[in-house]
Formats: C-alpha cells, sequence, structure tokens
C-alpha cells in the first residue's frame, strides 16, 4: 500500500525584525483583513492591531526624534505588541483555514501572509485494500513494525500467515467476488505479541 500524505496550506507570517519595515507590515495585514468577508469575526483583533501599530509609530518617532522622548525599551515594548497582535491573527488565519481547508489558499492570500503548503503522513492502520493485480489483496497493520496477519472466510476459522518482519502482507490467487476476513498482531519487543485485532474484511476484485 503506498505511502498516504495529507497536504493543507497554512499561514506563514514574514514580520521583519526592522521596526520601520514592522510598521510597515502591520498595516499591510490590516489593509488586506479589514472589511473582507473571511475576517469579519477579527474585528477586535484588527482593532487591536490597528492601534497597536499606531502606538509604535508614535514610539518610533519619539526615539528618533532630536532630543529623544522615548527611549528604545518603550520602543522595543511596542514592537513586541505589535507582533504578539500579528501572531494572533495568523493562529486566527490557520483556524479558519482548518475549518474551510479547500479555501485555505484563498483565506491566507486574503490576510495579506505567505501560503506554506505542508505535507503530513498519514498514520498506518489495520486495514484490507485491493492488490497490485486481479484477485489479490494486501492487508496492513496497525502502525510500522512486524505483524502477524490470519485470515477467514467465515469470521470464525482462521489461517494464519507466519510474521514476515514487515507491517503488511500480499495475497495472492483469492476467489474473485469472495468476501475474506482479515486480523492483525503487532510483534512487540522482548518476544512479546499484541492482541489480535478486529476483523476488517473485503470483497475480492
Amino acid at each position: 500500500m503506498a505511502i498516504e500524505y495529507i497536504r493543507y496550506a497554512e499561514p506563514v507570517l514574514d514580520n521583519p525584525s526592522s521596526v520601520p519595515d514592522k510598521i510597515d507590515y502591520g498595516k499591510k495585514i490590516y489593509t488586506s483583513m479589514h472589511g473582507k468577508a473571511y475576517f469579519t469575526g477579527l474585528a477586535t483583533e484588527l482593532g487591536t492591531l490597528q492601534t497597536d501599530t499606531n502606538t509604535l509609530v508614535a514610539t518610533q518617532n519619539g526615539f528618533k526624534s532630536t532630543p529623544p522622548t522615548k527611549t528604545k525599551a518603550e520602543r522595543d515594548f511596542d514592537a513586541k505588541a505589535v507582533d504578539g497582535d500579528l501572531g494572533s491573527l495568523r493562529l486566527e488565519v490557520f483556524l479558519l483555514c482548518k475549518a474551510d481547508p479547500a479555501h485555505a489558499e484563498q483565506i491566507i492570500e486574503a490576510a495579506g501572509m505567505r501560503v506554506k503548503h505542508v505535507k503530513v503522513r498519514v498514520p498506518q492502520t489495520a486495514g484490507a485494500h485491493d492488490g497490485p493485480v486481479a484477485h489479490s489483496v494486501e492487508i496492513t497493520g496497525n502502525g510500522k513494525g512486524a505483524h502477524n496477519f490470519r485470515w477467514s472466510t467465515d469470521d470464525e476459522t482462521w489461517t494464519v500467515y507466519p510474521c514476515n518482519g514487515t507491517s503488511s502482507h500480499i495475497e495472492y490467487d483469492l476467489i474473485e467476488g469472495g468476501v475474506y476476513y482479515f486480523q492483525c498482531q503487532k510483534i512487540l519487543t522482548k518476544g512479546r505479541i499484541g492482541d489480535w485485532s478486529t476483523s476488517f474484511s473485503i470483497k475480492v476484485k
């Protein structure tokens, strides 16, 4: 059985470290998200970003004035507030994407954030699947590692396949249209074995 993956899109912030650039970035994210239907539930968060960005503008101007009216510590404190606002909005956008994965990329782009494509391996679960050729079945164990497998035509009388050191087994030359039942048993450490799984069945093609 081929390894299966889930592919999804998640938002990424390209939040710069330079304070002037951070101000521009905060304004960009606010402008991108404000008033768009995707983000109607985020009015409070967007308002906080706008307020904190404007505060950072004032603090940065005071820090750069001659003589300075704001300290570097005050300026950096306000920059951290903008960082926190942006991080919170990124999380909210991520949650919107999880709720509507078919439109995840559009949501992220509408937010002015960068799209990152993520591929996650789906854990293997016990089951029976069509094999590589006609009249064959591939049986997979519950997760990685060596397994015993067994089969039955009535879910009562079983024939065991000895462990082949893998987490899957292919059985060939089965009867077309026949229903077969399978179970798997994980081989544990130190000579121990797990319990037989519940039965899973397949009709042979």
